[in-house]
């Protein structure tokens, strides 16, 4: 929700294009897969399949870190310091900035691949705008404290639609609505 919040404050300060550039960047918007914006792993395997293998094992070890209690990823008995085993805590702190730092150093080497140059970097505004060469594209940031419509097109600036305090409550009822027909 952090990407949709941080969207519904640039908007409040007239931050359309930095909003845009929050959503794409927070939720992958589904039409910039479709006009293949963003490299996918896939891709990345066609290239270098030992960098790719090892960035996707990376972020599967930094996911199970941080959401699940897998008996796999916790410390053993050959994992301690001179007082016993190392506190949890400090542990998993230490076991996590090492897995950052090493998924930051994978990305900036597929970074430095040539065609890889854009890897997982925000695309900009301005590459984002073609989304619009077949007319206007709509974007509805939907979030329970305050959501907006914004509209990109082609040729000119973003524009935004306010939306009433209780548009999020009647487009929730509007949803079940059409799900129960």
């Amino acid at each position: 929700m952090l990407p949709l919040h941080y969207a519904s404050h640039q908007i409040n300060i007239g931050q359309l294009e930095q909003a845009i550039e929050t959503l794409e960047r927070g939720r992958g918007i589904i039409w910039s897969e479709m006009h293949g914006l963003h490299m996918s792993i896939d891709q990345l395997c066609l290239i270098n399949l030992p960098l790719a293998e090892r960035f996707a094992a990376v972020n599967n070890e930094l996911e199970a870190l941080t959401t699940t209690s897998s008996a796999g990823i916790w410390p053993n008995k050959s994992q301690s310091d001179n007082d016993g085993l190392m506190d949890l805590i400090s542990w998993l702190v230490i076991k996590q900035r090492a897995l950052v730092a090493e998924r930051e150093r994978l990305i900036s080497q597929i970074q430095s691949l040539l065609g890889c140059e854009t890897f997982l970097m925000t695309p900009s505004f301005d590459t984002l705008r073609p989304a619009a060469k077949h007319g206007p594209v709509i974007i509805i940031n939907h979030t329970r404290w305050w959501s907006d419509i914004i509209i990109l097109f082609r040729d000119a600036p973003p524009s935004l639609i306010p939306t009433p305090n209780n548009f999020y409550e009647r487009v929730n009822q509007l949803k079940d609505q059409l799900l129960s027909a």
